[in-house]
């Protein structure tokens, strides 16, 4: 990992002043409809003496919003100037080009916690009782999401928040399916910074964005596991998958034969936003039965829950139209707690009048 990120990491460097003030106080996020068990310990910063690594002056920033947000309740509805993440770190040396990216398009800098940083209970806390996010990012990184070391508590995000929107990507991704009793298996071959073509369904997710072979979607895949799509649970939907077979690595000029075509491909590119990842060789994990020309799962979204998953990495800037994803996950969370709030109002109006919906 490179030293400078994971110094940025233990320290958690909080926004310049050049950043974007947190301004509208319009965009209630009140959740007091969900009931979650009991909390504990509000003092996170320095639970029992451990130091977390989360930057308490941006934690406060967060807290204090929430508190503004919660004062202004009965304020006309509006979509904000900003949107609060929580970015769940698995250990994956490139967290922080997520994070610069979300911090450019949410108004404000997620805050970074590791996936075993936070209890239960802290999380909870903060979700729910300070109502300090909007949405949560879990990140890429190494290892299986069936191995309780590699994921921490992703697993139980996914599983418990189900009122709160999440995007995973790459393990974050894988994590999203194996919860939910999809396979998780080793594809037919590692992908290791190559680019793939990339269809879509049109969903919100992938909004503005164009689909299908030679349409100009190309994204960065760096992964030796996949979500088996013969496995998918009915609760899972498939959104995306890969068009055509790989294309050559990054950094690359080759000639190659796709259908039958010769393609001249240049990709003399430098970046480093490619995620090591790879599987941790767990025996519950089975060989996928593809071929190189076989159609890979790409993106899956939850069924009833703002829940989405991307195998490819979205960060990285070879992935065309990486930056307008995170940019829909934004709108997807601004449109999901504009229809909480207004079904929220709806329910007070209708009680304030003895009737019930």
């Amino acid at each position: 990992m490179n030293m400078s990120m994971r110094l940025l990491s233990s320290a958690f460097a909080c926004p310049t002043s050049e950043t974007k003030q947190y301004r509208n106080v319009n965009f209630i996020l009140s959740r007091s409809s969900v009931r979650v068990s009991s909390f504990v310990n509000k003092d996170v910063c320095n639970r029992n003496g451990r130091n977390t690594r989360v930057c308490c002056q941006l934690m406060h920033g967060h807290l204090e919003e929430s508190y503004e947000r919660k004062k202004k309740l009965q304020v006309s509805l509006q979509k904000p100037d900003f949107v609060r993440t929580l970015l769940i770190d698995n250990y994956d040396s490139y967290t922080y080009n997520i994070y610069q990216e979300l911090s450019i398009i949410n108004g404000v800098p997620p805050v970074v916690i590791q996936n075993d940083d936070w209890t239960w209970e802290e999380l909870c806390h903060y979700l729910y009782e300070e109502n300090a996010f909007d949405n949560i990012v879990i990140s890429p990184g190494p290892g299986s999401p069936a191995c309780p070391e590699d994921i921490g508590i992703c697993l139980q995000i996914l599983l418990e928040c189900r009122d709160i929107p999440v995007l995973g990507v790459c393990l974050g991704h894988q994590a999203l399916g194996h919860v939910h009793g999809a396979q998780v298996v080793h594809a037919s071959e590692p992908v290791h910074g190559r680019l793939s073509e990339v269809e879509h369904n049109g969903c919100q997710l992938f909004h503005g964005i164009p689909s299908g072979r030679n349409s100009g979607f190309k994204v960065v895949r760096y992964h030796s596991l996949v979500i088996d799509s013969e496995s998918l649970p009915e609760v899972l939907i498939p959104i995306a998958w890969t068009s055509t077979s790989t294309l050559p690595s990054i950094g690359s000029k080759v000639s190659d034969k796709y259908n039958g075509h010769e393609v001249q491909t240049d990709q003399s590119i430098f970046f480093d936003s490619f995620l090591p990842e790879a599987g941790n060789g767990s025996s519950n994990l089975i060989d996928y039965g593809q071929t190189r020309n076989a159609r890979v799962l790409m993106g899956v979204k939850h069924s009833t829950r703002p829940h989405y998953g991307v195998q490819f990495h979205p960060e990285s800037v070879a992935t065309c139209h990486g930056n307008q994803i995170f940019k829909n996950f934004r709108e997807i969370t601004e449109d999901y707690w504009l229809r909480y709030r207004s079904l929220h109002n709806k329910e007070k109006r209708a009680n304030s009048n003895g009737f019930k919906c």
